[in-house]
């Protein structure tokens, strides 16, 4: 896994939202706002 996703798997961790998978990192990501669909 690299070190870049695992900073972001713990940041998410850390605030009470795990994301344990790429997928979870995904919803995650376009929940927050960080990319839009259109960007995928």
């Amino acid at each position: 896994m690299s070190t870049h996703i695992a900073r972001i798997r713990d940041k998410y961790m850390r605030v009470g939202r795990p994301a344990t998978t790429k997928t979870s990192l995904l919803v995650r990501a376009l929940q927050d706002g960080v990319v839009s669909i259109d960007e995928l």
